[in-house]
């Protein structure tokens, strides 16, 4: 079964990077990306993910808001991956009570993201 991902980056540099290091034919597949909270919470809608990778500072709104709405529409079936340059305890407090599963620092913790998607993908197996 493939594993359906969200990444919502608004450095398109770095969504480009996450996409290749997630792509893995028959194993993840990246549904959609976003920019914004808008376009993040447009691409929810009627779609459960197994996986999203959230930064909180997007280019409009927050990743708190994607966040709540992944655990409204799909409850604890979505892995969240909060991935931010802004990873200090208030913030990280503040992503695990809206819903996330992990909180990353984009400066040193994006190999973690690939041993998460092992791990999600063993679980499936």
């Amino acid at each position: 079964m493939t594993l359906q991902a969200l990444i919502v980056e608004d450095s398109p540099p770095i969504a480009e990077r996450l996409v290749e290091m997630l792509s893995i034919p028959g194993r993840v597949e990246v549904a959609a990306t976003a920019a914004t909270e808008k376009e993040a919470i447009a691409a929810c809608g009627g779609r459960v993910f197994d996986l999203a990778i959230v930064d909180l500072q997007l280019a409009q709104g927050t990743g708190f808001g994607v966040i709540r709405r992944l655990r409204a529409d799909a409850g604890k079936h979505t892995c969240i991956i909060v991935l931010t340059n802004h990873a200090v305890p208030a913030l990280r407090m503040a992503s695990y009570e809206a819903g996330a599963d992990h909180f990353l620092d984009k400066s040193k913790d994006v190999p973690v993201v690939t041993r998460v998607v092992d791990d999600l993908l063993a679980a499936r197996n």
